[in-house]
């Protein structure tokens, strides 16, 4: 359950709350075969191309199996980059895990009265390291079988205030931080008891954190307006700006994703903390050399993802800014030179959060509010493509 002690670092921590794209010419149409030499024919048309079968249209199923089966307060999804394995953790309650796409789903043996925050895995999905809000880091080396606290020699008492954590595709480098501004990380997170190196970012207070599937390029948010970026597995950690034609853009960063490679990064920001801001969704495919602002919409994000080759960039919003609307869901198909609202599941609007595969082709998705609102997991099937 939740004491009183919790809900109070919680509400600290959360202030209360829960481009143009470039035409491509066609000529439409197929060049006639040139007269053969002396006169003869020409060699025969090639025969038109089969039409293409139509594309599915997207769909949403609702998770059953385990806590799946009944509305949650849903806080986390996320799944590897082959869409095999996902997992969907709640604040409070359980930490639900499927290992065949979203078909069937059940419960870890994870405390059910947990607070979830963040979760992440290897690409293989055995490797899976959970944390907890106000609580400590979890790991499991058997896809989710069995369970071990590995953050004890820094956090003995169990009670240290996370929001995220990144895993390498090999599952050996880990990083997570904390709302204090703190970086904890790993190079052996695959051993009996990996060790860690803390670090401390004067000024910032950590949201998010994702990094390439070496584990070398680490992105890291804070919601005091600032990003940052690592190119030596959070090692070195400097401040990356993000700057749009000519102006600095300091949102009250909530979420981020990055490629496999390293390359393409998306954050994100959220309204619901005093004071902040959120003006869209920013884009760079360069490592954060340039950016770009895919979406202006301004609001609660409160998750983004983006496929292995970046041109795929799904997010969700639990409001937009001014509490209008309710929540949407957006997606990029062009790496996020322009965004539309996506499909989603009936009779839900607050979405907590969304994940999707290296290959574009499965999303899980979820929908509750920490200490107000449940909610459930849907598993997409069909394209998203031209959403």
């Amino acid at each position: 359950m939740i004491t009183a002690a919790l809900a109070a670092m919680w509400l600290a921590a959360c202030g209360g709350g829960g481009g143009d794209s470039t035409p491509v010419a066609t000529d439409g149409g197929t060049s006639a075969p040139a007269p053969a030499a002396g006169g003869g024919t020409g060699a025969p048309a090639p025969a038109p191309a089969p039409t293409p079968a139509p594309a599915t249209q997207l769909a949403w199923a609702t998770a059953t199996g385990g806590s799946t089966s009944t509305p949650q307060m849903w806080h986390w999804v996320n799944e590897n980059q082959a869409g095999t394995v996902m997992v969907a953790g709640a604040i409070p309650g359980p930490f639900a895990i499927s290992r065949d796409g979203g078909a069937t789903w059940t419960d870890t043996t994870l405390s059910n009265t947990g607070s979830w925050i963040a979760a992440d895995m290897s690409a293989d999905g055995n490797t899976i390291v959970v944390l907890g809000f106000g609580g400590a880091m979890h790991r499991s080396l058997d896809g989710g079988a069995t369970w071990a606290v590995i953050d004890t020699a820094y956090n003995a008492g169990g009670n240290l205030s996370y929001e995220s954590v990144t895993v390498s595709a090999d599952g050996t480098m880990i990083v997570a931080v904390d709302i204090n501004g703190n970086v904890y990380r790993s190079a052996n997170g695959t051993a009996a008891t990996p060790t860690f190196t803390t670090q401390a970012v004067a000024g910032a207070a950590f949201r998010t954190v994702d990094s390439s599937a070496d584990g070398n390029v680490v992105i890291l948010g804070s919601q005091n307006g600032s990003l940052y970026l690592s190119t030596d597995g959070g090692v070195t950690i400097n401040p990356l700006p993000v700057t749009v034609g000519g102006t600095a853009v300091a949102d009250s960063w909530y979420r981020s994703a990055i490629t496999p490679d390293g390359n393409t990064i998306v954050a994100v920001a959220n309204t619901d903390f005093a004071g902040v801001n959120s003006t869209g969704i920013y884009v760079s495919h360069d490592r954060g050399a340039t950016w770009v602002r895919g979406d202006a919409t301004g609001g609660a994000y409160t998750s983004v993802d983006v496929s292995g080759d970046g041109q795929t960039i799904v997010a969700s919003l639990s409001s937009r800014a001014g509490g209008t609307l309710g929540g949407e869901l957006l997606v990029s198909t062009n790496g996020g030179t322009s965004f539309s609202v996506m499909d989603s599941p009936a009779g839900e609007s607050n979405w907590r959060s969304i994940a999707i595969d290296g290959a574009a082709t499965r999303m899980v998705l979820a929908a509750g509010t920490f200490g107000a609102t449940t909610g459930r997991v849907y598993v997409s099937s069909g394209t998203i493509v031209g959403q």
